[in-house]
């Protein structure tokens, strides 16, 4: 990997952060798929007798919070990672899904789960959402620099690529881990001089 071609600040108080976060956030530990993107997601067809919706490709699945199982799910709909032209995907942050239709997921997934649907649940799932929205892109970020190291050379998807994406849509929404911190609210002086660094990187660009 080219070092000169990523520089983003990555050091241990971004670590502190997350982990902190993670530590205090009160989101239910629950048995989560981690990657439920389009492609782990079939729909059955009409000629189908079976009727539900189903997720396969559980090799990134655990034990997880179940903000982040979410968060990462919503994170999804912003990209499309079926295009074969390079680099292999599309990025519309503009496609994150509105407050009403995540109220709309919270609530279906609730009556699922036959627990009730209630003002003050969904504002607590809003807010619990919200923070984990910049620990998956920080997370994917990451593997996709581990990507571009195995697989450098592969044609189809460019990880580099992705990884600059994606980091630079955790600087861009960091602000919302910081303000779940009090600890940390001081940080929120230097989130513009990180932001205009990723930037400058040509990391996010829309």
């Amino acid at each position: 990997m080219n070092k000169a071609c990523f520089q983003i600040p990555l050091n241990s108080r971004h670590q502190l952060v997350v982990s902190d976060f993670t530590d205090n956030c009160k989101s239910p530990v629950v048995f989560c798929h981690n990657d439920i993107q389009e492609g782990n997601i079939l729909l059955p067809n009409e000629c189908s007798s079976h009727k539900d919706i189903m997720f396969i490709d559980f090799e990134y699945s655990s034990y997880n919070y179940r903000g982040f199982d979410l968060a990462n799910h919503f994170c999804e709909w912003i990209f499309d990672c079926t295009i074969t032209e390079p680099p292999g995907f599309v990025v519309e942050p503009s496609h994150f899904p509105t407050e009403a239709e995540q109220l709309q997921f919270f609530s279906s997934y609730l009556e699922e789960l036959k627990k009730p649907v209630d003002a003050d649940v969904l504002e607590f799932m809003l807010q619990e959402v919200s923070g984990f929205v910049p620990v998956s892109h920080l997370l994917w970020g990451v593997w996709a620099l581990l990507q571009n190291i195995v697989s450098p050379m592969q044609a189809d998807f460019n990880f580099m690529e992705y990884a600059k994406t994606r980091m630079s849509l955790y600087f861009h929404l960091r602000p919302a881990l910081l303000r779940a911190l009090p600890q940390y609210r001081h940080f929120l002086a230097d989130h513009t001089d990180m932001l205009e660094l990723a930037q400058s990187q040509a990391v996010f660009t829309r």
